[in-house]
């Protein structure tokens, strides 16, 4: 099925700008696919935290009355945010770069996002744990600019 496009523009590539409809039609199978996966069974959780035959509010009051989880769950929403700023702000310009790059330059930009995908959990941990040692690159590229007198602790 070829969707109409409004108009094409070269930049280098080709970019296509779709109708509405077209628009809508393409974002549809992901939108269903986070339905499906994500939003339907966390309804499917509140509801059934809400509607239970022995329906109490204990468990929500709980949450809010004590100290330690209302922390923890402030501590969550704050990491939560700041990670998605720095997402953000690394991303987008990652993104614009990797946009409007060519040639070896684009293959070199892709590789360097796909790669640490690519890598285990462990290989990754172990390579960070090597980083932020206390006699680490991290650490010694500190020093060596003035920028610490005595080394970090940035692990445990």
């Amino acid at each position: 099925m070829r969707l109409p496009a409004l108009r094409q523009q070269s930049l280098g590539g080709s970019v296509r700008y779709y109708s509405p409809v077209a628009s809508v039609l393409l974002l549809a199978p992901l939108a269903l696919l986070l339905i499906g996966l994500f939003a339907y069974p966390i309804g499917r959780l509140l509801a059934a935290s809400l509607w239970d035959p022995s329906f109490t509010l204990v468990h929500y009051r709980r949450l809010f009355a004590e100290p330690l989880y209302l922390a923890i769950l402030l501590r969550t929403i704050r990491i939560a945010a700041l990670v998605t700023v720095a997402a953000l702000v690394l991303g987008y310009p990652l993104a614009y770069v990797m946009a409007r790059a060519r040639g070896w330059r684009a293959t070199l930009l892709a590789a360097c996002v796909l790669v640490p995908l690519w890598t285990s959990v462990l290989v990754r941990s172990y390579a960070w744990t090597v980083l932020l040692q206390r006699n680490g690159l991290v650490n010694t590229l500190l020093r060596r600019l003035g920028i610490v007198d005595e080394p970090l602790q940035l692990l445990y």
